[in-house]
């Protein structure tokens, strides 16, 4: 390497340079450890029946959902365990039928959807009808029943006309 200087005489220096990879410190780092079971949420488990195994059970083809409940250890709650869905429920058969959905993928979408509304619902329903002291099981089966027969119009119905609504508000 040669370096310059405004004098007459140029000034050369010889060094040398060598290249070295940075020292890294290898660390592993431990998963943090779990939470206390008390803290976790809990959701109940969905489980989803054909008509076959939903008579096969002993439900009713009538109910759209049966709630398993068990009491705490305390015995002071009811807590929900399983939420089980009829996933043959005839009232939203009958509602494809009158709409005329005869695409396979259109219908395994809306029986999706609807599943999924009926287990929100379900955690709704279980909510409000669930007492310190008592828990109305007639009650919240009639509710959930009439509310799968009203879903489907909501679900799909009602939304279509929302967003029809929405489109030509817009344009």
């Amino acid at each position: 390497m040669t370096l310059t200087r405004p004098y007459d005489k140029p000034l050369i220096q010889e060094f040398q340079v060598q290249y070295a990879l940075p020292i890294t410190k290898r660390t592993v780092i431990s998963p943090p450890p779990p939470p206390p079971k008390t803290n976790q949420l809990a959701l109940p488990k969905p489980n989803i029946y054909t008509k076959e195994k939903w008579s096969e059970l002993g439900y009713s083809e009538e109910d759209v959902c049966e709630l398993s409940v068990e009491r705490d250890q305390q015995n002071s709650h009811y807590i929900l365990k399983e939420v089980n869905m009829n996933e043959d429920f005839s009232n939203f058969k009958e509602y494809l039928q009158l709409q005329g959905v005869m695409s396979e993928r259109k219908t395994k979408e809306m029986k999706d959807q609807f599943l999924q509304a009926i287990y929100i619902s379900a955690l709704v329903v279980d909510k409000n009808f669930c007492g310190d002291h008592s828990y109305k099981r007639e009650s919240v089966n009639m509710a959930l029943t009439q509310l799968g027969k009203c879903l489907p119009f909501i679900l799909f119905t009602l939304q279509k006309k929302w967003l029809k609504g929405l489109v030509s508000v817009e344009a």
